[in-house]
């Protein structure tokens, strides 16, 4: 299968805020986040993409994870009922969880920021402009949300990716 079948072109970026549906055993504050608040439609590609129905995880995370939207072909981004804490596993069924943000105002707040800095580089940008800003992403991600940027997390990922140039504004199409 073509990868462009699996994953087909998004339009550029824009940021937008989606309800969703929530689970009825979902703890009200988490409630109001995600179906009255709102999380972001997405990030860049498929880093992130809301999930039409928030659900909880199931497997030796299942309980205290509900996720609300994907990243990638398997990953879920969720949030933690107990503390609030918006988090990254890798897959269904993972052990491995890892830092995203504090809550999920942060991480709204945080995406919004991203997709505001993009286009992040031209078609002729080398590779020290690419380094140039994953640093710059780095540092927009820790100014609304310090101490939760996690070595390996999603965020720190989502900035090795930028750095190799994998987000390049001539890969969408137009408006």
């Amino acid at each position: 299968m073509d990868e462009n079948e699996r994953f087909p072109v998004l339009p550029k970026p824009r940021f937008t805020l989606v309800r969703i549906a929530v689970p009825v055993d979902v703890p009200d504050h988490v409630k109001k986040s995600l179906a009255e608040t709102g999380v972001p439609a997405g990030l860049i590609g498929y880093e992130y993409q809301a999930l039409p129905a928030a659900v909880h995880l199931d497997g030796p995370l299942g309980g205290h994870l509900v996720a609300f939207g994907s990243s990638g072909a398997f990953g879920r981004v969720c949030v933690d009922v107990h503390t609030g804490a918006v988090r990254y596993v890798p897959e269904p069924g993972s052990t491995y969880v890892s830092e995203v943000n504090r809550d999920v105002g942060s991480f709204t707040r945080c995406v919004a920021a991203v997709i505001d800095r993009f286009p992040f580089y031209e078609e002729d940008s080398d590779e020290e402009e690419f380094w140039r800003l994953a640093g710059e992403l780095r540092d927009i991600v820790r100014s609304y949300d310090p101490g939760k940027y996690a070595e390996d997390g999603f965020w720190d990922l989502f900035c090795e990716d930028a750095a190799q140039g994998y987000y390049s504004d001539w890969d969408y199409p137009g408006p």
